[in-house]
């Protein structure tokens, strides 16, 4: 069988062997092969190769027009023909390079004359790299041509992209001169961006201005998108990883469109200004946001029409840009000469993806050079953005001074009855100012300590347990099926309750020392100095009673409630943090809740 599948073969291949316009290797070394000298077609029966070959003189083969096949996109593979002839003085080795990376699958063929066999070599997403005859960011074949032979090479593409094929011929030395440029130029670039991205991260951890943050996110995402298109991620990061090599180009796409309207809602201060850009950008986040959900469920790009949306989302956004320049914000107006850099490399970019421009040198890497300009004009932006806070500061400083000036004046004039009003501003001020500290750490519903200012108070109590070791106990009280009875009689009579258990709880606990805090929702949290477990035991058994006996009168109706409690008693040592305090008394909490709540469970080794 395997003499008679040779035979076969070689049959085939004379068949084959029948080129139409072969291209001579001594015409293209180390060069995009022109658009003429690719032939393919679609094949939506199935084809396998030999059948391929046995019928290359009748199938429906079309000539390039561009490095985009016609159709764009197809759901059937594309079968690319190559006939090269090597008119050297020698047998040829060269390299057949794609240089589009995002294609799912790539199985090579050509017919070894010389051992009778067929040579097949796959490369794609689909592949891993231990199946590549190259793992690097292109996908290439070697082509090997004896002097004075012709043979022809097929090619099986499949991709859920584009059908974007710029095929470039090399030999090994060119190829290698040229990948070591491509890397260089794309180290460059991620060279920037780390500088870029680490410069504002540490801005934010000085600032905590949140715009720092989203910044940050915008340069990395863009790094995830340029390393997903340039093939380099999946050389260098995922190419163990199927599904993230089938995925990421896609997604960081769209994860690029997300942090970009991100952050230009925030530069902008778009929730401030309200109006249409606002409605734009809130339009523009749900789109982006639901595509990449459905992208990541499984849809296909094409029936999220995201080519379209991408040209459209950059136009919107310089547009917005462009608007707010016009009236007067000086952040806007370098945003938008930023935002044009980048615009202009995406449009031609996508241009060069839909097949309007050719694939070349500048179109493959005009969208990089628009990202590194971006990059740098929105750092003189955020540079402008912090002096026009600064200037800002400065100007409240001068008209804080000039007031001041103003009731010196007028404090010669009239100094006792200015004096008067200076300290009734003061004293009204103080109080407002206790009132703000107090409001700062208070519940407004209950009255209660908040979350807050419990975690500090626990931090300080633990602290003084172990400097004075001293016992420290700690109840956790959650009202039982609270939710149920705030959805049977309403959220007024739901505050009703919170507000009467805390009320009770004051009560419970009324020495100075002991602190009573809202901890979030129907739960409570009780510090209690000083109590081993059998008197924290107490006072919450003390008061699950006083709250059982609760009446909340709802209409006409008496209601009543009950809630549990888990407790816990230790000396704290120096390792001791407050998470460990809460979380033993959770545990504990929850003991009461299995043991059919309204009850009180202590914290031991045996309930963790």
């Amino acid at each position: 069988m395997a003499g008679l599948r040779i035979i076969m073969i070689a049959l085939l291949s004379c068949l084959w062997a029948v080129p139409s316009a072969a291209l001579n290797l001594s015409q293209a070394e180390n060069r995009l092969l022109e658009y003429g000298e690719v032939r393919y077609f679609f094949d939506d029966q199935g084809l396998t190769a030999e059948q391929v070959m046995a019928a290359v003189d009748t199938l429906d083969w079309q000539q390039a027009s561009s490095a985009l096949l016609t159709p764009p996109r197809s759901r059937h593979p594309a079968w690319i023909l190559l006939d090269i002839h090597n008119d050297t003085e020698d047998a040829a080795f060269r390299l057949l390079e794609l240089r589009w990376t995002n294609l799912r699958e790539v199985v090579f063929y050509q017919y070894d004359s010389t051992h009778g066999e067929l040579i097949e070599l796959r490369a794609g997403l689909q592949y891993g790299p231990e199946v590549r005859y190259r793992h690097e960011a292109s996908i290439s074949f070697p082509l090997i041509v004896e002097k004075g032979e012709t043979t022809q090479v097929l090619l099986k593409v499949f991709t859920s992209y584009n059908y974007l094929l710029p095929i470039y011929l090399w030999d090994e030395r060119g190829y290698d001169e040229f990948q070591l440029g491509h890397y260089s130029l794309y180290a460059f670039l991620f060279g920037i961006m780390a500088v870029m991205f680490f410069y504002n991260m540490a801005l934010w951890l000085f600032t905590r201005d949140a715009m720092y943050l989203i910044y940050s996110s915008y340069l990395l995402s863009i790094t995830f998108f340029v390393l997903a298109s340039s093939g380099i991620g999946e050389h260098l990061l995922w190419g163990n990883y199927l599904w993230f090599r089938l995925h990421a180009y896609g997604m960081a796409a769209m994860i690029s469109f997300v942090t970009a309207s991100l952050f230009l809602r925030y530069f902008l201060k778009l929730p401030k200004k309200g109006g249409w850009p606002l409605h734009l950008n809130n339009i523009l986040l749900v789109y982006w946001g639901a595509v990449l959900l459905l992208y990541l469920t499984g849809t296909e790009p094409e029936v999220l029409k995201t080519e379209l949306m991408s040209l459209v989302s950059t136009l919107c956004s310089l547009i917005t840009g462009v608007y707010l320049a016009l009236r007067g914000s000086r952040s806007a107006l370098i945003f938008s000469a930023a935002w044009s850099s980048v615009i202009l490399g995406t449009v031609i970019y996508i241009l060069m993806l839909r097949g309007v421009l050719p694939f070349n040198g500048f179109t493959q890497y005009v969208q990089l050079f628009g990202f590194v300009l971006e990059i740098v004009l929105l750092s003189f932006a955020l540079a402008e953005r912090i002096n026009q806070e600064r200037r800002l500061r400065e100007n409240a400083q001068n008209d804080l001074l000039l007031v001041q000036q103003a009731h010196s004046r007028d404090l010669e004039q009239r100094v006792n009855e200015r004096t008067e009003e200076l300290e009734r501003a003061t004293r009204e001020l103080q109080s407002a100012n206790r009132e703000l500290q107090v409001l700062s750490v208070t519940d407004a519903l209950t009255g209660l300590h908040n979350r807050r200012y419990f975690d500090d108070v626990l931090n300080q109590e633990i602290y003084r347990s172990h400097r004075l070791n001293q016992r420290l106990a700690m109840l956790l009280v959650d009202i039982d099926h609270f939710k149920q009875f705030n959805d049977d009689h309403g959220h007024l009579v739901g505050d009703q309750c919170l507000v009467s258990v805390a009320r009770t709880m004051k009560e419970v606990f009324p020495r100075e020392f002991d602190f009573v805090a809202r901890y979030g929702g129907e739960e409570f949290a009780i510090i209690l100095p000083g109590l081993d477990e059998q008197e924290a035991a107490a006072k919450a058994e003390e008061l699950r009673a006083r709250i059982a006996d609760l009446s909340l009168r709802c209409g006409g109706s008496v209601l009543s409630v009950t809630a549990s409690f888990g407790a816990v008693s230790l000396i704290a040592d120096s390792n001791t943090a407050a998470k460990d305090v809460t979380d033993m008394a959770d545990k504990a909490l929850y003991c009461a809740k299995d043991d059919g709540r309204n009850c009180v469970r202590v914290f031991s080794p045996a309930v963790s």
